[in-house]
C-alpha cells in the first residue's frame, strides 16, 4: 500500500496547482476589467433595419468627409472638410463631434464642430491621453442623418 501514497500526493498537487492557476487567472481577469460595454446591445439589435435604411440614405446624400487632424501635445485641431458628390462645398449643417477612447472608458467628450466656410469645419479639443482615439461625427435634421467614424493615433497628451 506504500507504493501508491506517492502517486496520491502527486495526483493532490497536481490538482492543487491547476486550482490555484485557475484562482489566479479568475482574479487578474476580474480584476483588470475596463468596463467597456456595448449600452443597449438588445435594442441595437431591434433597430439594425432602421440601421441599414439610414446607411442606405447616407450614401444617397454622396457626401465625401475628409478628416485632418493636428496634434498639439495635450491640443488636438480637428478639421473637416465636407464635399457634396459634385464635389461642392456642403455649407450650413450642425455637425456634432464625440472622441472616444476605445481602451478605456471615463475620457469620452462631445463637442460641435464650427463652420469656416467653403465646407470647412473645425474645432479644438482637449485630449487627456495619447493613444488611439475614434472621432465620431454626426449632422442630424429632419431631412439629413450623416454619420462619420474614424480611428485616430495620437502621441500628444497625458499629464
Amino acid at each position: 500500500m506504500s507504493g501508491r501514497t506517492p502517486w496520491l500526493w502527486a495526483a493532490i498537487a497536481f490538482f492543487s496547482v491547476v486550482m490555484m492557476a485557475n484562482a489566479a487567472l479568475i482574479y487578474l481577469a476580474n480584476s483588470s476589467w475596463t468596463g467597456l460595454t456595448t449600452v443597449g446591445h438588445y435594442q441595437q439589435g431591434l433597430n439594425f433595419n432602421r440601421v441599414l435604411q439610414a446607411q442606405q440614405a447616407q450614401e444617397q446624400l454622396g457626401w465625401q468627409p475628409s478628416l485632418q487632424w493636428m496634434d498639439q501635445g495635450r491640443q488636438l485641431l480637428l478639421v473637416l472638410s465636407l464635399r457634396d458628390r459634385a464635389g461642392q462645398p456642403v455649407t450650413g449643417v450642425q455637425i456634432e463631434g464625440a472622441l472616444y477612447r476605445p481602451a478605456q472608458e471615463g475620457y469620452d467628450q462631445t463637442w460641435s464642430l464650427h463652420e469656416q466656410g467653403a465646407g470647412r469645419y473645425e474645432t479644438q479639443v482637449v485630449v487627456p491621453l495619447p493613444g488611439v482615439w475614434e472621432v465620431r461625427l454626426r449632422s442630424q435634421s429632419e431631412s439629413i442623418q450623416w454619420y462619420f467614424v474614424e480611428r485616430i493615433h495620437l502621441k500628444g497628451g497625458g499629464p
